[in-house]
């Protein structure tokens, strides 16, 4: 029997805003890449005519990747956000179309690394490989724990899943305090100012992803508490006095009527 969840519309109603931040953070990033490589493109003499075919396929592709990358999981829980409004909505079935969202995600990510770039892989290359099936097998083996109500190991799975792009993160940006030194050292032109905001575009955007999902995962969707939990709170409250008597009547008999 699946483990019932219950779902907080507000919490997710943050994920959605942190969510359209990176967004907003990328498509600034695509128009300042866009028009620092079309400047170049006017401005230098020796710039073949067939060049801007190639600066336009160059711009379209990142445009795609993007979408692919923030705009899906922005959609999604644009999607969980609305339908998780439903009273009659399955939270179960609401968090599965966010985990199959992240392992198509992840999948595709994993097609792009460099594990696939190597002509004659050895044991180097095939430990990264692992390390990033990591984050693909995390969900779905958090979704089993989860319909079987080991809610422990769901956790220790997600914890697993938000682990991975930490690692990567630090990996990337050993070096971000040194670059956007000398970066800023030499702002003198849109360039260089549209080079330190992809560099601090790159430390950010992964942070708030992270958040995004630390959230979903641990505060948007909770397991629901069993009924002689749920009985015990309400004799909490009553002899606390936060309860009256009708009240709790009330409440006692709409839980008695889920056994």
């Amino acid at each position: 029997m699946n483990k019932k969840l219950s779902y907080h519309a507000d919490k997710m109603k943050l994920v959605c805003i942190l969510l359209a931040i990176t967004v907003a953070i990328v498509l600034v990033s695509q128009i300042g890449s866009a028009i620092v490589k079309y400047s170049e493109y006017y401005e230098n003499p020796y710039f073949k005519a067939d060049d801007i075919h190639d600066i336009t396929r160059g711009v379209i592709e990142g445009i795609i990747r993007s979408i692919i990358a923030y705009g899906l999981p922005f959609g999604v829980s644009i999607y969980i956000y609305v339908k998780g409004k439903d009273e009659k909505a399955d939270p179960y079935k609401l968090f599965k179309i966010f985990v199959l969202t992240e392992v198509v995600l992840e999948i595709y990510q994993l097609i792009r690394s460099e594990v696939f770039s190597f002509s004659s892989p050895d044991i180097e290359d095939f430990m990264a490989f692992l390390f990033l099936l990591l984050p693909i097998a995390a969900l779905p083996a958090g979704l089993y724990f989860l319909k079987i109500g080991k809610y422990k190991l769901f956790k220790v799975a997600c914890v697993i899943f938000l682990v991975f792009p930490c690692i990567v993160w630090i990996q990337s940006n050993a070096d971000f305090i040194e670059e956007i030194t000398y970066i800023i050292e030499d702002l003198s032109g849109f360039e260089d100012i549209n080079r330190m905001w992809l560099r601090i575009a790159a430390l950010v955007l992964p942070v708030i992803t992270v958040a995004a999902h630390a959230l979903l995962l641990f505060k948007v969707f909770s397991p629901e508490p069993s009924i002689e939990e749920q009985l015990k709170k309400l004799n909490a409250e009553l002899s606390a006095g936060t309860l009256d008597k009708e009240q709790y009547d009330e409440q006692r008999q709409k839980l008695l009527e889920k056994l």
